[in-house]
């Protein structure tokens, strides 16, 4: 009886080092916007959902947006307008932060990183980030609205 119950404490031990099965995944999932952007431009946004267990712990979003040559003299306009608007939609609540990247003098990324165990209830009421919190929930509803994961 001693080596059974040894046993199931070993066991026991191994589930609670290793998060009990419930193991850390990433959810990479990939959209071209380009076709509803003006001026020709080109948006793709790559997010990145890391889960503990089956609940989100973090996001980062990042939209790579590429300004046709014949607007280059409107690009630094351009870039400044969408990282305003992604701050200004995003920036303000704590727990998430926006960032600019700038790739070349026609192409960025606004990235937008979210601690979601960190952030309040109304900020992901605010953002859109309510309901299930499951791996499989947030796959399905991405790929629903045309994005690609893997």
């Amino acid at each position: 009886m001693k080596k059974v119950l040894f046993s199931v404490a070993i066991v026991m031990c191994v589930f609670a080092l290793t998060g009990c099965g419930g193991a850390n995944k990433t959810l990479q999932c990939s959209k071209d916007f380009s076709s509803s952007m003006p001026y020709g431009i080109k948006m793709v946004q790559d997010s990145t959902i890391n889960f503990k267990g089956n609940k989100v712990d973090t996001m980062d979003m990042v939209m790579t947006f590429e300004i046709p040559s014949t607007y280059a003299s409107m690009a630094s306009t351009i870039t400044s307008s969408m990282q305003s608007t992604y701050e200004s939609q995003y920036g303000k609540y704590d727990g998430i932060t926006v960032k600019l990247n700038k790739i070349s003098d026609l192409k960025f990324e606004i990235v937008i990183s979210i601690d979601y165990e960190n952030i309040s209830d109304a900020t992901k009421t605010a953002i859109g980030a309510v309901g299930s919190e499951s791996y499989s929930v947030n796959r399905k509803q991405l790929e629903n609205q045309g994005y690609t994961c893997k």
